[in-house]
């Protein structure tokens, strides 16, 4: 058997994985509370692991209902689940706005040009429009002159780790926590 160690150790490469190549884990729905406490679920692309954080990094519009709700209580949850060797990783954290501008520009300059239109839309996610094209930008998106004013990088800050493997059996399960002497991690009831 694996030890906890080892476990969240292979967490950890997996969130890496997950950001500098496709895998189960890229993708990961991130779940906050809304402005009037109900909460909210969608799907963000991981696009950085910063493992001496330990820290994950996505994108977003900042006129998106996510920073709104982010803004007015950043405790976050995300999941993900690995259909092919049936592993679920849940994660928590604090996440906040990514200010430094080298980085803005680091990850912005990753981006495809597709991802590049979608912050140099006219009209803020979630609005209503008359055709799909009515979101696009009046000219092709603006790559070279660096982040657009509407582009956000967001950074969540982990302080929980949950592992679960129903592929086995019995089905393991272990949970690891942010601490003052480090990341303590216990076996639990699947």
């Amino acid at each position: 058997m694996i030890s906890l160690d080892d476990r969240l150790q292979a967490i950890w490469q997996l969130l890496s994985t997950a950001t500098t190549s496709r895998s189960a884990f890229t993708l990961m729905q991130l779940a906050t509370v809304s402005a009037d406490g109900q909460p909210s679920l969608r799907t963000v692309v991981m696009r950085q692991f910063l493992p001496a954080l330990p820290a994950l990094r996505f994108t977003a519009d900042r006129r998106s209902a996510k920073m709104d709700d982010i803004a007015a209580q950043p405790q976050v949850a995300l999941l993900a689940y690995d259909a092919a060797n049936n592993v679920q990783l849940r994660l928590t954290g604090t996440a906040q706005i990514v200010e430094d501008a080298q980085q803005r520009v680091a990850v912005w300059h990753k981006l495809r040009p597709h991802s590049h239109a979608l912050f140099q839309s006219p009209v803020s996610p979630g609005s209503v429009i008359t055709h799909p094209d009515a979101a696009l930008p009046a000219s092709a998106p603006e790559v070279d002159a660096g982040p657009d004013a509407h582009f956000a990088l967001v950074e969540i800050t982990l302080y929980s780790a949950e592992w679960l493997d129903v592929s086995r059996e019995p089905h393991q399960r272990a949970r690891f926590e942010a601490r003052a002497e480090g990341w303590q991690g216990s076996w639990r009831v699947p």
